[in-house]
């Protein structure tokens, strides 16, 4: 192979390359999460975000590390109203869940029944007992969208 095709084979990988990334750039939105504290608890407010492709971890204990984007913010009580955004998503389902950490360990407390001590949330009101699943709290985020889902702590 002669250096001119290698420099044509480099030029066309690199704009094969600029194209997906113009392309994907095309077909994202954005997912912008606010939570407001009424309950003025103090502690660190965990988030995970998952894809549809995800969606199948969504209820499992170990869930966190199958997310596509974590977030953590201490001392929420000194603030009123959290926000996360999620930029450049490829349109698609997605599902939040949230809790606040108030004894400070990084994990989710729950009783000698497995029900949750701490506040937690979803993406969208829980239909039912328990963990939903992704399907009863996805949001759609269409190409272009900006998407906003607001959520209060009780």
């Amino acid at each position: 192979m002669t250096m001119k095709n290698q420099l044509s084979y480099k030029k066309i990988i690199v704009m094969i390359v600029i194209g997906m990334g113009c392309v994907a750039f095309l077909y994202s939105g954005d997912l912008v999460i606010s939570i407001e504290n009424k309950t003025k608890r103090n502690g660190t407010l965990y988030l995970s975000l998952f894809s549809e492709k995800e969606a199948k971890h969504f209820k499992s204990d170990d869930s966190d590390i199958y997310s596509i984007l974590g977030y953590q913010i201490k001392d929420v009580a000194a603030k009123s109203m959290v926000r996360f955004t999620a930029h450049g998503l490829p349109a698609g389902k997605y599902a939040f869940k949230y809790f606040l950490d108030e004894d400070g360990n990084g994990e989710l407390k729950v009783n000698f029944l497995g029900i949750p001590v701490e506040k937690t949330g979803f993406s969208k009101r829980n239909p039912r007992l328990g963990h939903p699943k992704f399907e009863d709290v996805q949001v759609n985020v269409g190409k272009n969208e900006v998407v906003t889902v607001d959520q209060v702590i009780k």
